[in-house]
């Protein structure tokens, strides 16, 4: 029997981790298109600004906080107007999935930096689509998992406890979820066991 697992292409955790984001959005591309969430602009973008004035250009764009098609088509044509090569999504799980479904539909390479432990969200290559009122629509399949994946600890360190919790309950389901697959013996993303 085959085993195959699929995982980011570069996965970079530590304190100051997002001090990170100049030289990944240079190693993938020419021009950061970074897609935060409103809190993520306030508290967490004026301090990465220095470094990045000085190490690569990029574009802001501040997420709705639904992961809609309609704030994904309205994210590509800003990214497209602004000729962004690298998609960067920084914030919880929907901002990130949004960050994700964006880059796939424009196949550009996606850097993923968490701002909070509550899904296996950031390192898969799967998002999830809801409609305005937040209802669960469908999920995506993207070609590849996120090119890069930052984990920041003293951001994640800083979040609400609830959403470490949550993360924790994440995890644990997992097991059941992967125990249950090995069963059956059912194929993975990979195509294999």
């Amino acid at each position: 029997m085959l085993y195959a697992a699929v995982f980011p292409g570069r996965y970079i955790q530590g304190e100051n981790a997002l001090y990170e984001l100049c030289s990944e959005i240079a190693h993938l591309g020419k021009k950061g298109f970074l897609i935060c969430s409103p809190t993520v602009n306030q508290k967490i973008i004026p301090g990465l600004k220095s470094r990045l004035d000085k190490g690569v250009k990029y574009h802001i764009a501040v997420f709705t906080r639904e992961t809609t098609d309609a704030e994904i088509d309205r994210l590509i044509l800003e990214a497209k107007k602004n000729e962004c090569d690298v998609v960067c999504g920084i914030g919880g799980g929907k901002t990130l999935d949004t960050a994700k479904a964006v880059a796939g539909d424009l196949d550009l390479p996606v850097i993923i930096a968490p701002t909070i432990a509550s899904t296996d969200a950031p390192t898969s290559a799967l998002a999830v689509i809801y409609n305005e009122q937040g209802v669960y629509q469908r999920e995506v399949v993207l070609k590849n998992n996120p090119n890069v994946v930052l984990v920041d600890t003293a951001v994640i360190a800083e979040a609400p406890v609830r959403f470490l919790v949550s993360g924790m309950g994440d995890a644990l389901s997992t097991f059941f979820e992967a125990e249950s697959c090995r069963k059956k013996q059912a194929k993975n993303f990979a195509g294999f066991h």
